[in-house]
């Protein structure tokens, strides 16, 4: 029996530490790079990288930067990793400048918003809450900016109410209500208010009805016109839920407030845009098709609108709002009606991108009438070809999903077309069109795949000769043909030569960008088999192909997926070693160091960001 006991002891001792052996790495004590301690352990040291990179900034250029906190904070928050989102958040030093305070609640409002549409209502109630009722000057004028970024989370959380059961919904929206009491300004108050009584609809009319008499009321109060006319525009489609002809009333009030507005930048053609969306929102088809009248037809060069070219917001035109009017009816089944004011759209480019997404929406009702469209939009194309050479892609791409049997057929009516046009822009469509229907006819992808290399080899500019192979070279991997690919990669090293005075290794981007898409397509053996012909290439290329293997693995096999995120994490620590010997030395020499550059914070996010995915993705299957 003693015995016995003895070799149960010994087996049981062994399992233990075989268990320990398998929970640290390499038996080391040191937790998995991909667990839950080993993501906090790699949250932790790049928040030491963020805090330098915001003390040097301020060091050097005496301003507060809060772009690297923005970046992890965020990019934990959209991964499902809120805990350490919050950790970011609570490490962050406290701005002391006007824009630095700006930017800092900025990213609190960020994560609240998608803690609202991830499902997290009560962390975003409570970082709104957090957010204070403070201003800030823009030359002689202040503005709420603190009533601002609470409004945007408000309404971040009243869409996502709309989408919870009933006795849910009404907790959640009271909690809300409660944060717009919080907001001082006028406007903004009223905006969240609007937001809830669409909200409140669904689960208590009268709770819908109480908050739209409120809004009117602030409405009212609002001094400034355009403010005025964007309450009353967005309350009007609320009380067309209930009360149609009331909303038509408030709808006339806000277009005729809209047409008041001055044209120095558009605001009145933009404003009547608002209008026309609010209108397409309730449903009023004549009222907005008549309003989108009073819109321009032509559209003005960036170059006139000095306020808004560093943007380049376009103005609306009166063809772009008929597109989104005629988009929304064959959402709501008004197939017929819709079609009819495609046809009076005069501008080509406007009417194909209409009649390919109008395809794309018919596809599963009603396909024979989707692929009649997109026989429309080719003919359309083709005559255009010049301009509306990109639209042959994104036709193809409809094809491929209503009518896969014929995706050959519009494949190759756009070579003819694209052979007269020839040159970079010729390649790189036909290269296009043929990755988007390498999933349905791999022969015809093959053969248009070979058309668009021939007309990249007689381009005479080099430049665009070696970018238009690189294109081929990335498309040919999405579409699964790697052997192609890779092919490829010495014709265009060739090619960056011939450029003269150029560094060698340009094929390491493009092969960096085919181990990337082998990864992702599960191809991982050739992947790390490329991966091992860049031994010569920068740095960067490697580290990005070694977490993308490493991303790509982490489902399969976790110990091998951690080995290549592990080499990629370790090139990122080196190159920010690397970079704070050299402040040091400048520190000695008596100069101030630059500030890091970017990318060298970029690396380590991106390590952090794909473990932060990872162990999130393995705490959903559990």
């Amino acid at each position: 029996m003693k015995g016995t006991e003895r070799t149960s002891k010994i087996v049981t001792n062994l399992f233990l530490v075989a268990l320990m052996f398998v929970l640290t790495n390499e038996g080391r004590g040191q937790p998995s790079l991909l667990s839950r301690s080993g993501l906090k352990n790699l949250v932790d040291e790049t928040l030491q990288q963020a805090m330098k990179h915001h003390s040097q900034h301020k060091e050097i250029y005496g301003s507060e930067e809060f772009w690297s906190f923005r970046q992890l904070a965020v990019g934990l928050a959209e991964a499902g990793c809120f805990s350490e989102a919050i950790q970011v958040l609570k490490a962050m030093p406290k701005p002391t400048k006007e824009f630095a305070k700006q930017q800092y609640w900025d990213i609190h409002r960020q994560v609240a918003e998608i803690a609202a549409k991830s499902g997290r209502h009560d962390l975003a109630v409570q970082l709104t809450k957090q957010i204070p009722n403070y201003m800030t000057r823009y030359h002689k004028r202040m503005e709420p900016t603190g009533d601002m970024q609470k409004a945007s989370a408000v309404r971040a959380i009243a869409q996502a109410i709309e989408n919870l059961p009933s006795p849910q919904a009404q907790k959640r929206f009271k909690e809300a209500l409660y944060l717009v009491v919080q907001i001082g300004d006028n406007f903004w108050h009223g905006d969240s208010l609007c937001a809830l009584a669409k909200a409140a609809h669904k689960f208590s009319p009268q709770e819908a009805k109480r908050l739209a008499s409120q809004v009117l009321a602030i409405a009212e109060k609002c001094t400034e016109d355009n403010k005025r006319m964007n309450l009353i525009a967005k309350v009007a489609a609320v009380v067309s839920r209930w009360d149609k002809q009331k909303a038509m009333e408030l709808f006339n009030r806000a277009l005729t407030i809209a047409l008041r507005q001055p044209q120095k930048y558009y605001e009145r053609d933009f404003a009547v845009w608002f209008v026309v969306e609010r209108m397409i929102e309730a449903e009023f088809w004549d009222e907005a098709i008549k309003t989108a009248q009073l819109l321009p037809e032509i559209e003005p060069k960036v170059s006139d609108i000095p306020a808004l070219a560093p943007m380049v917001i376009l103005p609306p035109t009166k063809w772009r709002a008929l597109a989104t009017i005629a988009k929304a009816l064959v959402e709501r089944g008004q197939v017929e009606r819709a079609l009819q004011i495609v046809e009076t759209i005069k501008p080509p480019l406007t009417r194909i991108d209409t009649l390919i997404a109008i395809a794309q929406l018919l596809a599963k009702s009603s396909p024979q009438k989707a692929e009649e469209l997109l026989w429309k939009a080719m003919a359309d194309t083709s005559e255009n070809v010049t301009t509306a050479n990109g639209y042959f892609i994104a036709i193809v791409e409809v094809a491929a999903k209503i009518v896969p049997q014929k995706v050959s057929e519009f494949a190759f009516k756009a070579v003819k077309p694209l052979r007269r046009l020839g040159g970079y822009t010729a390649a790189t469509t036909l290269s296009g069109i043929a990755a988007k229907m390498a999933n349905v006819d791999q022969s015809a992808s093959k053969a248009l795949f070979s058309e668009a290399l021939k007309v990249a080899r007689r381009i005479s500019n080099p430049d665009q000769r070696m970018l238009a192979l690189e294109t081929l070279a990335g498309q040919m991997a999405h579409a699964n043909f790697f052997g192609d690919a890779v092919a490829l990669l010495p014709e265009i090293e060739q090619t960056s030569q011939a450029r003269g005075n150029v560094s060698p290794g340009r094929w390491c981007l493009t092969t960096r960008r085919i181990v990337e898409t082998m990864a992702k397509a599960g191809q991982i053996n050739q992947a790390i088999s490329l991966l091992q012909k860049m031994s010569q290439c920068r740095n960067e290329d490697r580290f990005e192909a070694l977490l993308a293997i490493g991303e790509a693995l982490a489902q399969r096999d976790r110990k091998k997926a951690e080995k290549f995120i592990r080499q990629a994490w370790q090139m990122a620590k080196a190159e920010w070693q690397r970079y704070e010997r050299q402040a040091q030395l400048s520190r000695r020499l008596g100069s101030s160091p630059y500030p890091p550059h970017p990318d060298l914070f970029l690396q380590s996010l991106k390590v952090t960001i794909t473990v932060a995915r990872i162990v999130s993705a393995q705490t959903s299957r559990r």
